[in-house]
């Protein structure tokens, strides 16, 4: 399995692989990286939703909370969670 990093690189590679190689190139290359790694690492954060709720009407990954530990659902948001027990939640990517 890929790490994050290695996965921006081979999606760098294969957008830029036929241009020009130069300093400014260079430099987009490693913006474009970072901007992968970016907007990978805002999809995968898990959110409280104490603090933040989601903005669509959807399915979200949740982490509820049970007795003995916690468990991993796709709950329904529609301005209320149809579940008492998310602990955290993220979108699906």
């Amino acid at each position: 399995m890929k790490t994050v990093e290695e996965k921006a690189k081979e999606y760098v590679s294969n957008q830029f692989s036929r241009l020009e190689h130069s300093y400014e190139m260079q430099e987009m290359i490693f913006r474009t990286e970072d901007g992968f790694i970016a907007g990978y690492n805002e999809a995968m954060r898990w959110r409280d939703p104490k603090e933040e709720l989601p903005e669509n009407v959807g399915l979200y990954l949740c982490k509820c909370k049970k007795q003995l530990g916690f468990y991993f659902d796709i709950v329904f948001f529609n301005k209320v969670w149809r579940s008492d027990n998310v602990i955290v939640w993220r979108p699906i990517e």
